[in-house]
């Protein structure tokens, strides 16, 4: 008897806590939209893509299984707390480059698509620092 009431609690408890863990958060509050960042020079893209190399693993939580001159990927990501994400440097025809990053957290719920959401925010607002940060030299070129 006294078997089947400890077994009984330690189902319980477990029960308590799925259910707790499962409970709906407090929502996130979504980060105001923030473009996609264009580079408008070698110096420049060079600099904004080196930042969104750093950015990708420390925003996502996953390491970057793929890199190359146009694109990173990250590995899959395999919980709850973390995101698989791109990003790529497309050609927008006038000789700048747009990055371009998506993050899809492992499970769709509103706040963990919200985090996602704001990760691309996020890293988008520290390109617009690093392109800031490097002008390019010629006058007629706009960024």
């Amino acid at each position: 008897m006294k078997l089947m009431l400890c077994v009984g609690c330690v189902i319980g408890t477990m029960s308590l806590s799925a259910c707790m863990a499962m409970a709906p958060s407090r929502p996130i509050e979504q980060m105001s939209y923030v473009p996609p960042q264009v580079c408008s020079c070698q110096p420049q893209c060079e600099a904004m893509w080196a930042e969104a190399m750093q950015d990708l693993p420390s925003l996502t939580g996953m390491r970057i299984r793929i890199a190359t001159d146009a694109m990173a990927e990250t590995y899959v990501a395999s919980d709850a707390g973390r995101m698989t994400g791109t990003v790529n440097k497309v050609p927008a025809g006038d000789g700048t480059y747009k990055i371009e990053a998506s993050f899809n957290p492992w499970v769709s719920t509103t706040n963990l698509n919200t985090l996602a959401y704001n990760g691309e925010r996020l890293l988008y607002t520290h390109l617009r620092s690093v392109k800031e940060g490097n002008p390019c030299k010629s006058a007629n070129v706009s960024g």
